[in-house]
């Protein structure tokens, strides 16, 4: 495996644990109150996990092909780069924005989306 696929992999991971704690900022805030604020985020966490999951995991028997799979990632990238802009933290939607195209590019590249 050439050092850049490594990069590439651990870039995947570090964006995807970011992603679920945006996704999760962003659920905190949907709504009022200290219970369904929590409540909020589990039900926001637990839709992004079970489709990333079923759509988007390697192992998954429901992975989308190319090029589903690649719009799929930049649909999920793209909402969590859409959360931090609503939570008015536009420095980490461009860094999280930024970061996600790069990291899709890269793997197209490598073929290895």
């Amino acid at each position: 495996m050439s050092p850049l696929l490594i990069i590439n992999h651990t870039l995947a991971l570090v964006l995807e644990i970011v992603l679920l704690v945006l996704l999760g900022m962003w659920g905190h805030g949907l709504v009022a109150g200290p219970w369904l604020n929590w409540v909020s985020v589990l039900l926001v966490l637990a839709a992004a996990i079970a489709l990333w999951g079923r759509f988007a995991a390697p192992k998954s028997v429901n992975r989308f092909k190319m090029p589903g799979l690649l719009i799929f990632k930049i649909a999920v990238f793209g909402a969590g780069t859409l959360a931090a802009w609503t939570m008015g933290q536009p420095l980490w939607a461009a860094v999280f924005g930024i970061v996600s195209v790069v990291h899709l590019a890269l793997a197209v590249w490598l073929d290895a989306v």
